[in-house]
């Protein structure tokens, strides 16, 4: 539990790194008009992932008050990734609208989101992470963050508009979560 726990805080880390190097005339993030998450952190589209035909689409969140696109990193909440393999719309880079079943690396023929999952020291596919005034936050047995492992991820929309909502299950304490956000989601294309 504590390797899970270290892998977290450093993917934290990491991702602390990456947002801190934006560029500051860049809007801090979109945020949402409902729901929990609050912000979008960043999204991308990596193209065909793992199988043929699916492309791959990681989208993170933010809630509370926590501002990933600050300099510095300010408020506290969550992180909310969600790793997603899907047929992309034909003229603009964003998923197919649907339900996403949340499963371990198995092809589903409609698209899925891949269960959170720790593969040669990257975390993978959908988990949290919790931050507190900035900073990684450890739970009272030590986590920084926890895996998805289960549920469904609800994608409908637009990137002008769009409507995500997450029901899912986390690994290390069970607990089940409901995540929402409608608003602007737009996607950077990384595939080349």
């Amino acid at each position: 539990m504590k390797k899970v726990s270290f892998y977290l805080m450093a993917l934290f880390c990491i991702m602390l790194g990456f947002t801190a190097c934006s560029n500051t005339n860049e809007p801090e993030g979109e945020k949402q008009e409902e729901g929990n998450m609050k912000r979008v952190a960043a999204a991308f589209y990596y193209g065909e992932g793992l199988f043929e035909g699916m492309n791959y689409f990681s989208l993170r969140f933010t809630t509370e008050t926590l501002d990933l696109n600050a300099d510095p990193v300010v408020g506290s909440g969550e992180v909310v990734v969600l790793d997603i393999f899907s047929e992309c719309l034909e003229d603009v880079i964003f998923p197919k609208a649907g339900t996403y079943q949340v499963v371990n690396m198995e092809r589903v023929e409609n698209g899925y989101a891949m269960a959170g999952a720790n593969y040669q020291g990257s975390n993978l596919g959908c988990y949290i992470m919790y931050a507190e005034d900035g900073k990684p936050k450890a739970d009272a047995n030590g986590n920084t963050g926890d895996f998805i492992t289960s549920g469904t991820i609800k994608i409908e929309g637009t990137p002008e508009n769009a409507t995500v909502i997450a029901d899912v299950k986390l690994e290390i304490t069970g607990e089940t979560k409901n995540y929402k956000y409608v608003g602007p989601l737009t996607i950077k294309d990384l595939s080349e």
